[in-house]
């Protein structure tokens, strides 16, 4: 433990959360933005092209004129590295609620969450966020935020499969979940995986590997090979931009591979639409 201790204000925790859900919902990564080109270069087939050009006109015009690039403005997730040797003066959580509160406010954004799944009375500002908490070395907070569409959210998956299936098994399920998905997602997809773990481990990396830069292999060479394979054979399954057919159903597929249980081979894959939106900041 540091003999001096990093006082972060709530504050400029909730004013960073308002900000970075603005940026993200108005403006699409570079790195997607660059994966759509390269989408549209590959495809021969005239449909598919105007629909993947339009969907880069879609988010330029977003960003030009400061409007969400979908009206889905999604479920507000909130991934917080806080530093061992940082504390927040005040609710980091309180915080953070009201940074989402604010942002949905001021971007006109859809009010789009539950206070509870069955009653379903709208909360009316977005809130409660989705909030994952580590720990990290040094002295300071990393936030990535996910306003995260349910068109693409209710297409994922998680199978608790036997050793034995193997990764024969665990490809298998990958490229199945998106073929049963369809058009569903709003493809292209980003596909992320989790790999091992347990049950809600495998969910939450499968989500988490979607904040990777895009097409960003993975640094173990065996497992970039299987986001190789698992992208090549999702691509093959012809569903395309929109769902009308081509050569790019998916954009990348981003594995995160975790220690587990000799009994066990949990897979999970979250996908998300061709509109990953996610931005980061440190404080």
């Amino acid at each position: 433990m540091p003999a001096e201790v990093r006082v972060i204000p709530a504050g400029d925790v909730a004013g960073a959360v308002r900000r970075l859900f603005i940026e993200a919902n108005v403006e699409l990564g570079e790195d997607v933005i660059s994966a759509l080109r390269r989408a549209r270069d590959g495809e021969a087939d005239e449909g598919p092209r105007s629909i993947l050009d339009m969907l880069i006109e879609n988010a330029d015009v977003a960003r030009r004129e400061r409007l969400p690039i979908c009206q889905d403005t999604g479920l507000a997730t909130v991934y917080v590295e806080l530093g061992e040797g940082a504390r927040v003066d005040g609710n980091l959580y309180e915080a953070i609620h009201r940074g989402v509160r604010e942002g949905f406010r001021e971007g006109h954004f859809r009010a789009s969450v539950v206070s509870d799944p069955i009653r379903r009375e709208n909360t009316r500002d977005n809130t409660p966020a989705q909030v994952h908490l580590t720990l990290a070395p040094g002295d300071r907070l990393r936030l990535d935020v996910m306003p995260k569409g349910f068109g693409s959210e209710n297409m994922g998956a998680i199978a608790m499969l036997n050793p034995s299936d193997g990764l024969a098994g665990a490809l298998d399920f990958i490229v199945e979940t998106v073929r049963r998905a369809g058009s569903n997602p709003c493809p292209p997809v980003i596909v992320g995986v989790g790999v091992g773990g347990a049950m809600d481990t495998a969910a939450a990396a499968a989500k988490r590997a979607l904040l990777r830069e895009v097409g960003a292999p993975n640094p173990d060479p065996f497992w970039a090979d299987v986001e190789r394979e698992a992208h090549r054979r999702i691509n093959e399954l012809g569903i395309g931009p929109a769902g009308f057919g081509g050569k790019t159903t998916a954009l990348a597929v981003h594995v995160t591979a975790l220690p587990t249980h000799i009994a066990g081979l949990p897979v999970a894959v979250s996908l998300s639409c061709h509109a990953l939106r996610r931005k980061s900041a440190i404080l």
